[in-house]
C-alpha cells in the first residue's frame, strides 16, 4: 500500500445516563491538531483534551459534586460509545475549510431562520422593560367560559387576545389599534377594569374615566394595578364592552379623537 495506516482521533461521541435514557453530546477536534470542543445541542464550548480523552470511559469520579464528603467516589455516567478517526494521509482531503456553498441549501435556510428567531427573542428580551401586554377580554370570552362550565372566573385571561404595546403608548392610540384589529369603532369602545374580590375571583369593577383614557398605558396600568391589588409585573387585563350605536351617540365615546 502507498498510504500509511496511521489514524488521528477526530471526535468522541458520548452518552451520559443509563440504559433507560440519557443525553448525547460529542467532543470534536475540527482540525485534528488543535483544541477540542464540546458540542452539546446548540451550545459549543472549548474543552481540555483530558476531558475528551480520559473522562468519558466510565469508572469512578475522584471529584464528586459539592456537598459530598471527601473520599467518596461516585460512578461516572458519561461513556464514549463511538470514536471517529481520520487517516493521517487523507486529512488534507477530508479536513478542509468549508464555505457556504458547500452546505446544503435547505440547511442554510433552516440555520438562517433559526438565527433570525434567536435574534428576535434576544431583542424582545432586551426590550421587554419597554413593553407591556394588555389582555383584552370581550363578551365572546365570557361565553366561551360559560359554555365550558368554568364559572369560577368569568374569563380565562391567558386565553384572551393579547396586545403587546409600548408602555408610553397613549391609551387613545391603543383604542385606535383595537378599532383596526377587531373592527370595533372607537366611539363604541367602553373599557372596564378588573378587580379582585375577597374570594380571589376577578370581576369587571368600573369603567375607565375620561381623564384616565388620556394617560399612557404605563401610567394607567401603574395606577389601576395598585387599586386592584395586582402586581405591576402582571399583564394589564381589561374588559371591552361594545356599546350600541344609539348609546355611543349620546355617550361621546369618540372624546379622544
Amino acid at each position: 500500500r502507498s498510504g500509511r495506516n496511521k489514524y488521528l482521533l477526530h471526535s468522541v461521541l458520548v452518552h451520559s445516563g443509563g440504559v433507560n435514557g440519557g443525553h448525547y453530546y460529542a467532543y470534536i477536534r475540527p482540525d485534528l491538531r488543535g483544541k477540542w470542543f464540546k458540542f452539546d445541542d446548540e451550545r459549543v464550548t472549548g474543552e481540555e483534551a483530558t476531558r475528551a480523552l480520559n473522562d468519558q470511559y466510565g469508572g469512578e469520579d475522584d471529584n464528586p459534586a459539592p456537598g459530598y464528603q471527601p473520599g467518596i467516589k461516585l460512578p461516572k455516567y458519561s461513556n464514549a460509545y463511538m470514536l471517529v478517526y481520520v487517516r493521517e494521509s487523507d486529512q488534507d482531503n477530508m479536513i478542509c475549510e468549508a464555505s457556504k456553498k458547500d452546505i446544503a441549501t435547505h440547511l442554510v435556510s433552516r440555520l438562517e431562520k433559526e438565527q433570525l428567531e434567536k435574534d428576535l427573542k434576544k431583542k424582545e428580551k432586551a426590550e421587554a422593560h419597554l413593553y407591556t401586554v394588555i389582555k383584552l377580554s370581550t363578551t365572546e370570552d365570557i361565553s366561551k367560559q360559560m359554555e365550558g362550565d368554568h364559572h369560577f372566573d368569568l374569563v380565562d385571561h391567558e386565553a384572551c387576545r393579547s396586545f403587546r404595546v409600548e408602555k408610553q403608548t397613549l391609551f387613545g392610540d391603543f383604542k385606535r389599534k383595537v378599532a383596526t384589529d377587531l373592527g370595533v369603532p372607537v366611539e363604541r369602545q367602553r373599557y372596564w377594569l378588573w378587580a379582585r374580590r375577597q374570594n380571589h375571583t376577578f370581576r369587571p369593577n368600573r369603567t375607565l374615566s375620561q381623564s384616565e383614557e388620556l394617560l399612557t398605558v404605563f401610567e394607567l396600568q401603574s395606577t389601576t394595578n395598585v387599586n386592584a391589588k395586582t402586581p405591576l409585573t402582571s399583564n394589564f387585563c381589561l374588559f371591552l364592552e361594545v356599546i350600541p350605536e344609539h348609546v355611543a351617540a349620546t355617550w361621546g365615546g369618540e372624546r379622544l379623537l
